[in-house]
């Protein structure tokens, strides 16, 4: 196939470049890997990966499945769900089964299963639609029910009901499909035609959709009681309905319904609110925009500007834009058709130019614009409908696109980014504070480069300034220096780009309002809110071993950080590269405790993922020699237990091992190599090196290299090794002003590094780059002589140019130009 050709043309371009660096005899197998044999492109579709990893709320079961990325087509589909009891021999296997769900009782477990792949392949090529089917298993009996022809599923919070989306029919033209409500209690199946939105309520008690037919008969808001499965309409009308929004307490709802005029581009939509459901004191609200006076009469409310509401349900969050014409009905047509009735080519619709026009003093260039295009035709801007007044407030318009806003819905934090768009500058914004009552602005600052976000309480407004973290008072509109007086800088110091250097970043609030938890290069530091107080969180662990902690962020819906409990932090070692997990302690930082490494191995460990209602996490685990398998441990993470077993044919192959190098730049700046050594090298044997890197590469050395196909300079980095040549991971150091200079200067002195140690030989040396490092490569190609070889992958020929088309991809729809002043 297409990508199977472009990979083996790669292939043999990354072969040419051993073949001209090294002609080297007799690299093969030695003593140390009698019995072994070599890598070859041919064995890459033996390797797996663990896929559809799921930990029960009760930290019993998990399940999982492997899946051969590489496997040529014609391989048989192998996938197998494997749902396991992590206490007994206990397992459930489902063949081709995907994104499994267990329900939080831990009673169920729900998946949608595939067709396998060669028969799903054969429909396809007779444009026939592939079926998934949903499945939910009992995991106490095993018994199983199966719905035919879905497309997704969900369980409500009690576990009690699940709903199954059908797949559209084929052929059919609306898009609403129909729902199937299941009573798991009770094993029946409720009925719903022409759906096109659902959803469950928190607490379980509602499922709230909408009724889309194609004919619009009886289209609306409906909630159906899973008590008494009543379905009642909330709102019905002739219209399309869409943006169905629960609130986070669950009993509130709000949705757009709207009409679209012939001649015009954009529907007329209307905003329905219903709140206090589930009790007596039910209320819908609606905001017309035709009879509100308020609201620009140029405008509608749109459905691609999503729905929010604030925490105590008085205020729904909108987008608004502009009406436009329809293109296909212009002025011009329409007075064509009135002045020529009767004549039978008057209906005939001019066609819509494609011609792009660029304009030298355009704000972006054109491949930004055409990436942007979508977007920028869906944006929309934010306003409000205040239901206790009754009254709409616009809150952004073309002097202030964005704003962000509180949870209690009282401000919004408005930015003006249009001052400082530039092609390859930082990016910066002028900052208003907006009072949602009523619209007004207050300037807070300008030129802002690095925000940091709303807190949880929707008091304050973090940010980066002048080295420091400051906050912004929203009450009080007063900003105040936080870390003038603590003890340490929060910059980070390693951080290479252009332009103002960031803090390490903010791991989050207090639940007691009274605390900002930062990262610091290694440990967590309490940044109080109401005062300079600065106090080490970790108690200075990460900074005595050069072990950079940082919190774990395990429930999603999280919104701060509770220190009265054991917090559980994710551990990397600067220099060492091991990796791990830490235990806090509750209440450390004010007892003086310092944070205690509960594992921390040669290894990367990843992936952390704890049960909802138990002391069980799961993690996966790698290194150079082993692929990222799955483990199971209880919170002191003394005995983990491998659940997974993903490669053991690896064992048959000649694999070699890692060691870690240390060199320095000219300026004495501590850089680091990951060196794959293969297992044919005899002691003090020098052996041909290919050298790779991309900015900081040495964290490579824990990371399992699975062999594959891939766009990329090292996706060979494991057949090389098998075939007995080094491949080592080099870090670079940038300054500002001189990318190509810095990496000429530290792959050299990686190079040095690995010839001074006995490793390499001096003249077998080659270079791989791609992309940014590839320009790098380039570049190095034209300037040393200590590469025998140079392979360039994507690099950009004119690297005296890099820093005005870097990111851009300018041949390409999909140029983002996000990341230019980066590599300046």
């Amino acid at each position: 196939n297409f990508w199977r050709s472009i990979m083996n043309t790669f292939a043999n371009y990354i072969a040419v470049l051993l073949v001209l660096l090294f002609a080297v005899d007799g690299i093969c197998q030695s003593q140390s890997g009698e019995g072994k044999k070599m890598l070859t492109m041919d064995d890459y579709g033996l390797w797996r990966t663990v896929t559809s990893t799921q930990l029960s709320n009760d930290g019993k079961w998990m399940t999982f499945d492997y899946s051969k990325p590489e496997a040529d087509e014609e391989a048989p589909d192998e996938r197998n769900l494997q749902i396991k009891h992590l206490d007994s021999d206990k397992v459930y296997e489902v063949p081709f089964a995907v994104h499994p769900v267990f329900s939080d009782d831990v009673r169920w477990v729900a998946y949608l299963i595939d067709m396998n792949r060669k028969e799903a392949k054969k429909l396809k090529g007779k444009n026939k639609p592939v079926e998934r089917k949903v499945q939910l298993l009992d995991l106490e009996t095993g018994e199983k029910v199966t719905w035919d022809n879905a497309t997704s599923f969900a369980f409500s919070s009690r576990s009690s009901e699940l709903y199954i989306s059908k797949a559209k029919q084929s052929g059919a033209k609306h898009s609403a499909t129909d729902l199937i409500v299941y009573d798991i209690t009770r094993k029946l199946n409720h009925h719903i035609g022409s759906v096109s939105d659902m959803g469950f309520n928190k607490q379980g008690t509602f499922l709230a959709y909408i009724r889309d037919a194609a004919d619009m008969t009886a289209n609306g808001l409906y909630v159906l009681d899973l008590e008494s499965y009543l379905r009642t309409p909330l709102d019905q009308d002739a219209a399309s309905y869409s943006q169905m929004t629960w609130d986070e307490s669950g009993t509130a709802l709000a949705v757009l319904k709207g009409n679209k005029d012939k001649e015009l581009l954009h529907r007329r939509n209307q905003l329905i609110t219903i709140t206090g459901l589930g009790s007596e004191s039910l209320t819908k609200s609606e905001l017309n925009s035709a009879d509100d006076t308020d609201f620009p009469k140029d405008m509608v409310i749109s459905e691609h500007g999503r729905l929010a509401w604030n925490s105590d349900v008085s205020k729904i969050f909108f987008g608004i834009k502009e009406q436009e014409p329809d293109p296909k009905y212009r002025t011009s047509d329409k007075e064509k058709r009135a002045s020529n009735d009767g004549d039978s080519n008057s209906n005939k619709i001019t066609p819509t130019s494609d011609l792009d026009i660029w304009h030298w003093k355009d704000v972006r260039i054109q491949s930004v614009q055409r990436a942007r295009a979508r977007r920028e035709r869906r944006f929309t801007y934010r306003a409000v409908y205040n239901l206790p007044t009754k009254k709409f407030v616009r809150l952004a318009d073309k002097t202030m696109k964005h704003i962000e806003i509180s949870r209690d819905g009282k401000w919004g934090v408005g930015r003006d980014e249009e001052p400082y768009i530039h092609d390859y500058n930082p990016l910066k914004a002028d900052y208003y504070r907006v009072d949602t009552e009523n619209g007004e602005r207050l300037p807070m600052f300008k030129a802002l480069e690095k925000p940091m976000g709303l807190s949880p309480d929707s008091r304050y407004f973090a940010y980066w300034k002048n080295a420091h973290v400051w906050i912004y008072d929203l009450n009080s509109g007063v900003a105040r220096n936080l870390t003038q007086e603590a003890p340490v800088s929060f910059v980070n110091q390693e951080d290479d780009y252009v332009g103002e250097k960031p803090p390490y970043g903010l791991a989050g609030w207090s639940k007691d309002g009274k605390y900002m938890i930062l990262n610091h290069r290694y440990d967590l530091w309490l940044q109080a809110l109401n005062s300079d107080k600065a106090l080490n969180l970790t108690g200075g662990a990460g900074a005595e071993k050069e072990v950079r902690l940082r919190y774990i962020k395990f429930d999603r819906g999280e919104k701060t950080i509770d220190l009265s409990k054991v917090l559980i932090l994710s551990a990397y070692g600067q220099w060492t590269k091991k990796s791990g997990f830490y235990r806090l302690d509750a209440g450390a930082a004010f007892s003086n405790k310092k944070a205690e490494p509960l594992i921390f191995e040669d290894k990367s460990i990843k992936r952390p993922v704890r049960a909802k209602n138990a002391d069980q996490y799961m993690f996966s685990m790698e290194s150079y020699v082993e692929c990222p398998d799955y483990y199971v441990s209880d919170g002191t993470f003394s005995d983990p237990r491998r659940i997974t077993d993903a490669n053991p044919q690896q064992e048959q192959y000649l694999w070699g091992k890692m060691v870690l190098i240390d060199y320095t730049n000219k300026d004495g700046v501590r850089l680091q190599g990951a060196l794959a050594i293969p297992d044919s090298r005899k002691d003090g044997e020098r052996l041909p090196l290919v050298v790779g890197f991309y900015e900081k590469s040495s964290h490579y050395l824990n990371e399992y290299e699975r062999p594959r196909y891939a766009p990329s300079s090292w996706i060979h980095l494991m057949e090389m090794v098998s075939g007995g040549y080094m491949m080592m991971y080099a870090d670079v150091h940038f300054r500002i002003g001189s990318t190509m200079e810095d990496m000429l200067e530290c792959v050299e002195a990686a190079a040095d590094k690995a010839v001074e140690l006995g490793y390499a030989d001096p003249e077998r040396i080659g270079l791989m780059g791609h992309s940014f490092s590839g320009a790098g490569a380039i570049y190095t190609a034209g300037k040393s002589k200590k590469f025998a070889a140079v392979s360039a992958g994507a690099g950009a020929v004119d690297p005296g140019g890099l820093h005005h088309l870097w990111g851009y991809s300018a041949d390409r729809k999909t140029g983002g130009g996000q990341n230019a002043h980066q590599y300046e």
